[in-house]
């Protein structure tokens, strides 16, 4: 298996994160982020601001 897949199902399993549904939740949350930051990749130096953008931009749709 690929190693960055690895180390981000353990990292997911160590969040307790485990099902088929909350792994695909949490892929798509990637997903539309990486597309949401495409052009600002300045956002990544601020945590506080990311985490929020990451709430706005996927709560509505993933919850």
């Amino acid at each position: 298996m690929n190693t960055s897949i690895e180390t981000a199902l353990n990292t997911l399993y160590q969040r307790q994160i485990t099902n088929r549904e909350q792994i695909l939740k949490e892929m798509l949350r990637v997903k539309m982020m990486l597309k949401k930051i495409e052009n600002n990749s300045s956002i990544l130096l601020d945590k506080e601001k990311f985490f929020q953008l990451m709430k706005k931009t996927t709560e509505d749709d993933l919850g």
